[in-house]
């Protein structure tokens, strides 16, 4: 059955375009009064229509292959039920292009900000999560497009990883800083913002499920003028994700979500949850290991490429 909302200025308006749309055998699912019209949602059986593509073996109006991908990424039955009847609600030409609809409608897709320089960006993330790496990545992105820049670290409590953030900066040929506590911090950033178009902090990571290790980075967070960005690594357990993602949001709130160990997991549930229930932004993705190139551009057609099995990807678009 293709289900299709129409919005129009009266009933008589609204049914000439559900026929024209979907033919005379349509019936009306429901309808709603809006502000200077109505809204009316009809349907009809999918046996009312034949694909005009031959080639063209989808069914624009089975929506199974979407809801195979969301059961096989574990995405949780509130979430997927949303991006399925959003994707019911404009169904496209091919599975590839209905969940990008949908997953357009349900998520938010940005870019970091870089008017107005420079700006201060700081990685929050639990153990394990990449956090390191994706201030390592997202600075030699800055320095592959010509900016400056800076990076500090108050991350004390990995052995090696301060000397290892260090070597990365200097072969960058970026500025890098130690700092202890926020007024350390919030000194260093000034002294960097002389000469850096982005500055990028490690902080240190945290576990989620323990309300003390949390607050150790809220006077952090709390720094004005700093845009944070949450790792979250694909493959964690939903659940586990979803205690991590209200938790953050708690005590160490994000704006942006940097999808980490994609190239090691199958399954992208926890990035989902995460961005839908602490509201936050996709921008990039981290593909590989490499520090060069492995940031690449999210959004919500390349997330549907992602979740969607290979043959689909192929379909015309």
């Amino acid at each position: 059955m293709r289900i299709k909302t129409f919005s129009a200025a009266d009933i008589t308006d609204a049914m000439a375009r559900i026929r024209a749309d979907l033919g005379d055998n349509a019936i009306i699912v429901s309808s709603q009064k809006i502000n200077g019209g109505i809204r009316v949602t009809a349907a009809i059986e999918e046996t009312e229509f034949k694909n005009e593509n031959e080639n063209f073996n989808f069914n624009p109006f089975d929506l199974n292959p979407i809801k195979e991908a969301l059961a096989f990424h574990k995405i949780p039955d509130v979430l997927a039920q949303r991006i399925i009847l959003i994707a019911s609600e404009e169904i496209q030409k091919s599975p590839l292009k209905t969940l990008e609809y949908s997953l357009e409608k349900s998520f938010i897709f940005s870019s970091l900000p870089n008017n107005k320089l420079p700006k201060v960006f700081m990685i929050i993330g639990s153990f394990g999560s990449g956090k390191t790496m994706a201030v390592a990545k997202l600075a030699a992105k800055a320095k592959m497009e010509g900016f400056n820049p800076g990076i500090i670290t108050t991350d004390f409590s990995k052995p090696g990883a301060t000397d290892q953030l260090a070597n990365i900066a200097k072969i960058l040929g970026a500025i890098f800083k130690k700092a202890k506590d926020p007024l350390s911090l919030a000194d260093k950033i000034d002294e960097l913002k002389e000469s850096c178009d982005f500055i990028y902090i490690d902080t240190q990571a945290v576990n989620p499920l323990n309300k003390d290790s949390l607050k150790l980075i809220s006077p952090l967070v709390a720094l004005p003028e700093t845009i944070k960005i949450l790792t979250v690594p694909a493959g964690l357990d939903v659940n586990d994700a979803t205690e991590m993602a209200n938790a953050f949001a708690t005590y160490a709130p994000a704006e942006y979500i940097l999808p980490t160990k994609v190239d090691v997991a199958r399954r992208l549930g926890s990035i989902l949850v995460a961005a839908d229930i602490a509201n936050l932004k996709f921008f990039e993705i981290s593909l590989s290991q490499s520090i060069v190139r492995s940031l690449g551009s999210l959004n919500a057609l390349s997330l549907a490429r992602l979740m969607l099995p290979e043959e689909y990807n192929s379909l015309q678009e």
